[in-house]
């Protein structure tokens, strides 16, 4: 028998190495170690960021799947990551999934950070909610917003540095402020020599002090014991009080009656106001007790009149009409 030549040993090797190739192909493809089950996840994200098909999944940096199809959610606005995990690996419900970047520049993964052991693992096709991947952009924009604000806040810094050069740091305001700080000092001195002299009356004044805030308390006991005693002689005499105040009503209303009694002429008194033929007789009749107290006065009371004289009747008569007159 002839030994195989060399074409057919050659061939039967590259039959073989591609059989391992398609082999290796195939596995690498699914992410997954031959002879090991899977199962399957669905991450729900708005922004997928650069996520290419066939990236890894990582649990604390160990790779425990691959991400093995993305698609559109069905309500146009999401992105579903359909993940392959190797059943050994746990994932609980309170994992925390993210899409983050190894490196600066490298390729974009889902990191999955566990929380606790004692919540319930998830099912296979179970839906989970994945956090939005850092966007490089969107922080790019961010800091150009920042360093815009930035910018504007110097300019008003600056801005406002100007102003208080012009206006405050000026010549005449730096005069100004000299001046007020002297005079501030100057009325600090003099306060503090007020209150020397204040200190010195009262150290030197003490004793009349003392005497007139003592006799200041007495009297104040004085006047406190005085009312007290007030309040004692009113409270025992209350019902004379009231019986005083009483009469004194009384006495006021029988005032105003006779005055009214006067203002509508009524009575000797009222008729003497108001009856004019009253008030000449009234008059008649103080006018004679005037003659009759004068004669009395400058002749006595047993004064008697001589006999008139026939001839000079006329005149007699005539002179004690003129004394009845005066």
């Amino acid at each position: 028998m002839k030994p195989p030549s060399i074409a057919l040993r050659v061939g039967l090797f590259a039959f073989v190495a591609l059989v391992l190739l398609a082999v290796l192909t195939i596995s690498f493809s699914k992410g997954l170690s031959l002879g090991k089950s899977a199962r399957e996840l669905i991450l729900e994200t708005s922004n997928a960021g650069g996520m290419k098909e066939q990236a890894g999944v990582l649990l604390g940096g160990l790779k425990v799947g691959v991400v093995q199809e993305m698609s559109i959610g069905s309500d146009g606005k999401t992105v579903e990551l359909r993940l392959k995990i190797q059943k050994d690996f746990v994932i609980r419900r309170d994992a925390r999934f993210a899409i983050e970047q190894s490196g600066f520049l490298g390729d974009q993964h889902v990191a999955i950070y566990p929380a606790s052991l004692t919540a319930e693992a998830l099912a296979d096709g179970a839906r989970v909610r994945c956090e939005e991947p850092f966007n490089l952009q969107d922080a790019a924009k961010a800091a150009t917003g920042f360093i815009q604000k930035v910018d504007q806040t110097a300019r008003k810094l600056n801005e406002l540095v100007d102003r208080i050069d012009r206006t405050v740091l000026h010549e005449n305001t730096l005069s100004n402020l000299n001046l007020t700080l002297a005079n501030f000092r100057l009325l600090s001195e003099r306060t503090l020599q007020i209150a020397d002299r204040v200190d010195t009356v009262i150290a030197t004044n003490t004793p009349p002090l003392s005497t007139a805030v003592t006799n200041l308390m007495r009297f104040a006991e004085n006047l406190e014991r005085l009312g007290s005693n007030v309040n004692a002689a009113v409270a025992e005499n209350r019902d004379e009080l009231s019986s005083a105040l009483q009469h004194m009503d009384d006495a006021s209303k029988a005032i105003k009656s006779i005055a009214e009694d006067l203002e509508s002429g009524e009575g000797i008194a009222g008729s003497l106001l108001k009856d004019a033929e009253m008030q000449a007789a009234w008059r008649s009749t103080v006018l004679n007790l005037s003659v009759l107290s004068s004669n009395l006065a400058r002749y006595g009371i047993l004064h008697k009149p001589r006999a008139p004289k026939p001839d000079s009747s006329k005149s007699d008569f005539g002179r004690g009409a003129s004394n009845l007159k005066r």
